[in-house]
């Protein structure tokens, strides 16, 4: 595998990188509804809050897990394409060029 690093890779992969991230916020938003039933805050881009008034579940720090769980099994699915073999996943798991 070789891969070929242009301008069009790199605005390619940072845009992943955003999506990505905003997914990963996303998991901790969307954890914290299921767990107290009110949406919570995303104040900036990572940074998210509960709402107010359920700070004190017993339950809330599997919204903070969330986060990083996502991420993880992201990074197992990109690495699983890729071992596996199959290249015509190859770009869902990360931008390649064969020659």
């Amino acid at each position: 595998m070789q891969l070929k690093f242009s301008f069009r890779f790199a605005v390619a992969f940072m845009a992943a990188v955003f999506v990505l991230g905003q997914l990963h916020e996303l998991a901790h938003l969307t954890a914290a509804y299921f767990i107290t039933g009110k949406p919570g805050h995303q104040a900036d881009f990572n940074l998210w809050t509960l709402c107010d008034g359920c700070e004190t579940g017993p339950y809330n720090y599997l919204a903070t897990m969330a986060g990083p769980i996502f991420s993880y099994l992201l990074i197992w699915a990109g690495y699983c394409i890729l071992k596996w073999g199959n290249k015509d996943l190859w770009s869902a798991a990360f931008y390649t060029h064969i020659s």
